[in-house]
């Protein structure tokens, strides 16, 4: 049996930097120290001596990568955008922040061991409930690869949560085609997978992310469009070839993805969102209607929007 890790990106301007994220709070609070959470400068983590990472040099929120990919969007489609982006091929500087953190999540995977256990998350808008060994301890025991959904209905307008019903996500997979028009009708109705948490063995996820990597590496468009959405619902819908056990959780079964509102209520007891009595092992996306306080846990705020019944 292998180690269980947690590993998150988290990118931004060097203010924030300076203080833990509510990532880091949640898992401290239930004990685990055997978490990674990079940036572009340093690498927080109670065994970071374990890891060897090469940093990329700029931040990627910082004012020049930032300016560069507004350039790109101003000059998409021109002689401009392509010569920029041939120099900038191999340049992971400049990434957005959600491609970039994919290359090096498989830079870490190299460094474990293949039956070792890793939850990919976000980093300021994810928090744990449940020690990872536990969770890790159910999902090893079913399949390879475990991806969360976002079903059943958005929470601003009340529509399905399903790939066909998200202008953004149609888009992003458009944009990861390459093709302007590209026939989705094949997975137009599967639900919206996000790629908050996504969760498996390292030979897995080694697989997953080599796949989507490459793909990514390859698209005109990865230093200021956000692809690696796009890229996991494809890689679970699409009809590839794959040796690997996946699996797609419904919401809020073990991560609860907020952006949908589910069928079950979702109760506060105490800070702890609870389906049924039982404690979510990992809610995301809360940052929409509370603020996570360490000793006080999840407290919705009455001047956001509203989740359910819970105030």
């Amino acid at each position: 049996m292998g180690q269980t890790y947690v590993v998150s990106g988290n990118f931004s301007t060097n203010k924030n930097l300076k203080t833990p994220t509510d990532l880091q709070i949640s898992l401290e609070k239930l004990n685990f120290d055997n978490f990674l959470i990079f940036n572009h400068k340093k690498i927080i983590s109670p065994k970071e001596n374990n890891f060897k990472i090469k940093l990329v040099k700029l931040n990627p929120m910082g004012r020049v990568p930032k300016s560069i990919r507004f350039f790109l969007r101003k000059t998409e489609s021109t002689i401009f955008n392509k010569i920029v982006n041939r120099v900038l091929f191999n340049t992971l500087s400049v990434m957005i922040p959600h491609n970039l953190r994919l290359f090096y999540y498989l830079e870490i995977l190299e460094q474990l061991n293949d039956e070792d256990f890793i939850f990919f998350t976000d980093s300021r808008d994810l928090i744990f409930q449940e020690h990872p060994d536990s969770i890790a301890e159910k999902l090893r025991s079913r399949v390879d690869l475990h991806f969360f959904d976002e079903r059943l209905y958005y929470f601003k307008n009340k529509s399905i949560q399903i790939l066909g019903n998200s202008e953004s996500n149609m888009r992003w997979i458009k944009l990861l085609k390459n093709k302007e028009v590209f026939d989705a009708k094949d997975f137009r109705n599967q639900f919206i997978i996000n790629t908050g948490c996504i969760a498996g063995t390292v030979m897995a996820l080694k697989h997953y992310l080599k796949t989507i990597c490459s793909q990514i590496r390859a698209n005109p468009y990865k230093h200021y469009k956000m692809l690696d959405q796009a890229a996991a619902n494809l890689f679970v819908y699409e009809e590839t070839e794959c040796d690997l056990r996946l699996i797609t959780h419904r919401n809020g079964e073990v991560v609860l993805n907020m952006c949908g509102v589910i069928s079950e209520e979702v109760k506060n007891e105490g800070g702890v969102l609870k389906i049924s009595d039982i404690t979510i092992p990992i809610v995301h996306q809360y940052d929409r209607f509370a603020k996570f306080h360490k000793d006080l846990g999840i407290r919705f705020m009455k001047s956001k929007s509203q989740y359910q019944n819970l105030v």
